[in-house]
């Protein structure tokens, strides 16, 4: 059977990847494991799985490098993370939205009991689907052509942080249309401040990092060839900038990119 499809997750042990996922499914299923002991997997039994005990976007970088042909392999590419709660059917359809829609990338909407940062994704009962210029990281599904565009700023993330503003930037600057699919919604658990990634202990002064190189990266590499795209998965880095002009450079990242 020839997929279109790859849903990629980075999975650990506390996770709920078997409310959306299933043996009788129509996609691909790519697991990257970063649990201390390897994970069971054998009911689900993924195209692709891989052990490796990093954030979420290295996780999805080493994937890509491990098995560059996935980029030739599928049209459209969903990426969830492992604690999110979503039917699989409602994953399904969100596929079928993907190839039906013809937009570069989509979301669900998140239930209004959800952890949440950007207010405009939360679930609007009546309304099937908005356009809108903003996807976050927790689940997103992209067409090869975007993810061809955008995935040499998957390394430059941790957790995916920034990376949303890297998605804006293509949004708004090259035309890639976007949208938050309402009739679909998916639950985020509400976590304690010692269960997040964001506990870590400098993560303030990491993140600000990461927003400065993925504002390096969009000023001065935007890669158009294959080229550039493959120097860039096997690894190449951009400098990082010293502490005492992050948070201006922080102020331009959000000028430029709002």
């Amino acid at each position: 059977m020839n997929r279109e499809s790859l849903v990629i997750s980075s999975v650990g042990p506390d996770n709920s990847i078997r409310t959306w996922t299933r043996i009788d499914r129509s996609y691909d299923l790519a697991l990257i494991d970063y649990s201390p002991e390897p994970l069971c997997f054998e009911d689900l039994s993924p195209q692709y799985l891989l052990q490796n005990k990093d954030y979420k976007c290295p996780n999805f970088v080493a994937l890509f490098r491990k098995h560059p042909e996935i980029l030739d392999s599928y049209k459209r590419f969903l990426f969830i993370d492992d604690d999110l709660i979503l039917s699989s059917t409602d994953l399904e359809e969100l596929l079928t939205y993907s190839r039906t829609s013809g937009v570069a990338i989509c979301q669900p909407s998140l239930d209004r009991s959800s952890q949440y940062s950007w207010s405009h994704l939360l679930n609007k009962p009546g309304v099937d689907f908005e356009h809108t210029n903003f996807i976050e990281v927790q689940i997103f599904c992209m067409s090869v052509e975007l993810l061809q565009r955008t995935l040499p700023f998957f390394g430059l993330a941790l957790t995916g942080f920034g990376l949303d503003f890297v998605f804006h930037h293509f949004i708004e600057k090259h035309k890639f249309q976007a949208s938050i699919l309402h009739k679909i919604k998916t639950l985020h658990p509400k976590r304690s401040v010692q269960q997040t990634v964001h506990s870590r202990v400098n993560a303030k002064e990491e993140d600000l990092a990461i927003l400065a190189n993925l504002r390096f990266a969009l000023d001065k590499m935007i890669p158009e060839d294959t080229h550039k795209l493959q120097a860039v998965i096997r690894g190449r880095t951009y400098p990082s900038y010293p502490k005492a002009i992050l948070r201006n450079l922080l102020a331009r990242v959000f000028q430029r990119l709002r």
